[in-house]
């Protein structure tokens, strides 16, 4: 699978299954590769990275620079990582972090949600989000419709 379908399939598990009203694509801010892929705001203060890897060697190369080691830098109270099926075990995962499997079809399947273990629709025990509102902000600065997308989203 290419980034562009799994992008497409990471958006609609986002918005359906993880209960968020709005997505922000950051493949335009990833040059430093310090933001998730996509990052979906919920109400209540929720959000959700998810961090797509289309192949292992993409994701060797992110666990080397630590890409996944230092919570604090990172963004997203709840962090996925989105990968086709099979790529990466659960093993294999960052401590703390869910699993996202895209099929050729495009369907997701969560194998590991540490967040929801009963499938509920209660998410607990996410990382502190320490670094959204520095990424809201640059988000802002880089596309000024976003300011009202983000109001309108707080207000729903």
């Amino acid at each position: 699978m290419v980034k562009e379908e799994l992008m497409g399939s990471a958006r609609n598990w986002v918005l359906r299954e993880a209960g968020c009203a709005t997505i922000v694509d950051l493949g335009k801010l990833n040059d430093k590769e310090q933001y998730p892929s996509l990052i979906g705001l919920g109400s209540y203060g929720k959000s959700v990275a998810v961090e797509v890897i289309p192949c292992l060697e993409k994701y060797l190369k992110e666990w080397k620079a630590g890409k996944f080691l230092a919570p604090r830098k990172g963004v997203g109270k709840f962090r996925f990582i989105c990968v086709p099926v099979d790529l990466i075990s659960r093993e294999e995962l960052p401590k703390n972090w869910g699993l996202l499997y895209a099929g050729a079809d495009g369907q997701i399947t969560s194998p590991h949600n540490p967040y929801c273990p009963k499938r509920g629709n209660v998410w607990r025990n996410g990382f502190d989000d320490h670094g959204m509102d520095d990424l809201l902000r640059l988000v802002e600065s880089h596309d000024h419709s976003f300011k009202n997308l983000q109001y309108k989203s707080l207000l729903h």
